[in-house]
């Protein structure tokens, strides 16, 4: 049997190598000699070696090295921290850090995540509740604050997080994440959401720096090793957070009105003159949703809602009744009241209609943002309502769209103040001619020989899921690096798509949706293409496997 012989590798290969190795080493050096050379930690001295023992784990530090009895940077002498005592506490307990390293900057908390950055001042309270169960505890104001809020911001709502009588299971647990992040990064995750990931579905809540960093300082105890609770404890995952009265005065409430305030239904929506300025106002979903809709929706949102960022609140039969009861008879009240001194059809734009669709109708009012889908901008968008029947436009308003927040007014305002809302829009943002419309083109007429279903899908991967996604719920890679307004449409919204007709889809398809990015696709495909579009939408609207 005759042994081939493999071909040697190019001359070139093994001096590459050796190239790349002796770069590497160089940027290595020269790490390790920038490092010492401007580290001011006594390497000729002697380097203090103690050991602790925090909640019965040896821990071994050289900070004193640096700091002689928890002396600070400037040699000052450590605060009074009585009852406790440096000596049995050590440094890193509060401050974190890494207390066994030899170099400035790795031991004050590497860089990067902040997990272990050291805290100073004020911020060391974050450490207490590693300690201390949680409750009210001098010198950690702030933390407990934040954790007060954490409960009224309904954060528990979604995020897990082992010890609290409420735990959400739809975002990331937080049980440990004071491990993992540190304070500043907390603070950039709470106000910033969408910086990372940037398709994240958490809300931008309304809260100042000093409200985030507060809740950061809380978030930032929460550690998997608790120091408050034994190993039985832990391994039991039983609770040792103490139950707080969040809400003062709840006891004048109405069993309706605690018992949004209880659900946390309140943390992001407006209920009369409370406001969490995340969600649609429920003042008025009384009169806006049937009965089975309102009692239905806070259970399984997604279900009526497509991609909707509420998270599912369980809620009892005798809670459902008591909710759409009073929802209801708030509803019933305000119209009486309240909507009856709107006058004008300016008035009734700007209780009903101004929180999504904004004051001056460009579609991004207080809460756009946070909704499944933006709301239709009015101004600077004639053509597209130069599209749609005033037939159209009349049942929208009156019916609501399905899928959607854009509920029906048919039961709150008469057709006479439907009619004074509708004019308004057109005069105060649409601008033209109410009944003056487009003429709208032939659409394409169904083949004769249709494209198979394969062909579609792969039409839809080339085309369509730079904005609408792979998997079509309108989170494709264009849509986030772009922050096209209003974003993609998420074809998996089967309550939405469903109201829709194949002539509405169609007409869509082939030549763009006005006042959005959706481009017009006549002349690009062809009849027998876009009608296998439209089918592969109407399958991804279903829920279908290819």
């Amino acid at each position: 049997m005759a042994i081939m012989n493999q071909p040697s590798p190019p001359r070139w290969v093994t001096p590459l190598y050796i190239a790349a190795l002796a770069a590497a080493l160089a940027v290595l050096g020269t790490i390790l000699f920038m490092g010492i050379s401007h580290n001011p930690w006594p390497l000729d001295g002697d380097i203090a070696d103690v050991t602790i023992n925090l909640g019965g784990t040896p821990v071994r530090e050289h900070c004193t090295s640096c700091h002689p009895e928890g002396s600070t940077a400037t040699g000052s002498p450590h605060p009074d921290i009585a009852p406790h005592e440096t000596a049995e506490l050590g440094c890193t307990g509060c401050h974190l850090g890494e207390g066994m390293a030899l170099d400035l900057v790795v031991s004050h908390g590497l860089p990067g995540n902040g997990a272990r950055a050291i805290l100073k001042k004020k911020d060391i309270q974050a450490s207490c509740y590693r300690c201390h169960p949680l409750q009210p505890l001098a010198g950690a104001e702030k933390a407990w604050n934040g954790y007060r809020l954490y409960l009224q911001k309904g954060c528990d709502s979604c995020h897990p997080l082992a010890g609290l009588q409420q735990s959400g299971r739809y975002a990331p647990d937080l049980t440990a994440v004071g491990d993992h992040l540190g304070i500043d990064q907390l603070v950039t995750a709470i106000r910033d959401p969408d910086r990372e990931p940037v398709n994240s579905t958490m809300p931008r809540y309304p809260l100042s720096k000093r409200q985030a960093r507060n809740i950061a300082l809380f978030l930032k105890s929460r550690t998997a090793r608790p120091l408050f609770q034994t190993p039985m404890a832990q391994l039991q995952k039983k609770s040792l957070l103490q139950p707080d009265d969040l809400f003062p005065g709840s006891e004048q409430l109405s069993p309706g009105q605690a018992l949004l305030q209880r659900k946390r239904c309140i943390a992001c929506h407006r209920y009369n003159r409370d406001d969490g300025r995340i969600g649609p106002d429920l003042s008025y979903s009384g009169l806006l949703r049937t009965d089975k809709y309102l009692a239905d929706f806070p259970g399984d949102p997604t279900a009526l809602i497509g991609g909707t960022r509420m998270p599912a609140i369980r809620l009892t039969a005798t809670e459902q009744r008591l909710l759409v009861k009073e929802l209801r008879q708030n509803a019933d009240r305000l119209q009486q009241t309240r909507l009856a001194k709107a006058a004008e059809g300016r008035d009734l734009y700007m209780l009903l209609c101004q929180r999504c669709h904004a004051a001056d109708g460009n579609g991004l009012g207080p809460i756009a943002a946070n909704l499944a889908q933006m709301p239709r901008a009015f101004a600077n968008n004639r053509n597209f309502f130069a599209d749609k029947s005033d037939k159209e436009l009349q049942q929208s308003l009156a019916q609501g769209i399905p899928g959607t927040s854009m509920p029906g007014f048919a039961r709150l305002l008469s057709p006479e103040r439907r009619e004074m809302l509708l004019n308004l829009l057109f005069k105060a943002f649409i601008g033209g001619d109410r009944y003056a419309k487009r003429r709208l083109p032939e659409l394409p007429p169904k083949p004769e020989f249709a494209l198979t279903a394969a062909a579609g899908q792969q039409l839809f991967q080339q085309y369509c899921i730079r904005c609408h996604g792979r998997s079509g719920t309108g989170r494709g890679p264009d849509a986030a690096r772009l922050r096209l307004q209003p974003s993609p449409r998420n074809l998996t919204n089967t309550g939405y798509l469903v109201s829709r007709s194949d002539n509405q889809l169609l007409r869509a398809i082939t030549y763009g949706v006005p006042g959005t990015a959706m481009p017009s696709w006549l002349g690009e495909l062809n009849e027998q293409q876009i009608w296998a579009l439209l089918r592969e939408v109407r399958r991804l609207s279903m829920g279908e496997q290819p």
